[in-house]
């Protein structure tokens, strides 16, 4: 049973027999906001190792034993170009994290809009794999940015988010 409080500025639900106050709409992940920064690492993670398999293979085509014209075709734009890519995508990422910590929505806009292009490099290569990964990592972004949107994300609200998310029962009342 909920008891209100009846304040100045509004009625705030004090919780007394149920540890639940409210239904939310995504039930999927207990936290965007949380889920934001988790994938975000992980994908900054990712890149940091594609740093790495650049620098390798840029390696392994100056020491290999081809043409010098098809190391300068394999080498200065492809190398050059996802070096950009992955740079911008880690910046990218980066403004995320911020955009979850501080709840600000343009920030996760701009980590929205870098999966979303990642998504349309990975389906103009064939990459089934990754397509599925970002699509995964995709969606957490746009739930954080809906409840951003909507008011539900806050720094006020968040202690009755991270309370929920704490709750051990199946359906809130």
């Amino acid at each position: 049973m909920l008891r209100y409080e009846v304040s100045a500025d509004s009625v705030i639900p004090l919780l007394y027999e149920r540890p639940c106050y409210r239904v939310r709409t995504n039930t999927i992940l207990a936290s965007d906001r949380r889920a934001v920064i988790i994938v975000d690492i992980i994908m900054i993670a990712m890149s940091i190792l594609n740093f790495i398999g650049f620098a390798f293979a840029f390696q392994t085509i100056q020491d290999a034993d081809i043409d010098d014209a098809v190391k300068e075709d394999l080498t200065p734009l492809s190398l050059g170009w996802m070096v950009v890519w992955q740079t911008g995508l880690v910046i990218c990422l980066g403004f995320g994290i911020m955009g979850a910590l501080r709840y600000n929505k343009t920030f996760v806009i701009i980590a929205l809009i870098a999966y979303i292009s990642t998504l349309v490099l990975d389906f103009l290569t064939s990459s089934r794999f990754d397509m599925l990964v970002d699509g995964l990592f995709l969606y957490p972004h746009v739930m954080l940015w809906q409840e951003l949107k909507n008011g539900i994300m806050t720094p006020h609200n968040y202690e009755y988010e991270k309370q929920w998310m704490d709750c051990s029962c199946i359906i809130c009342y």
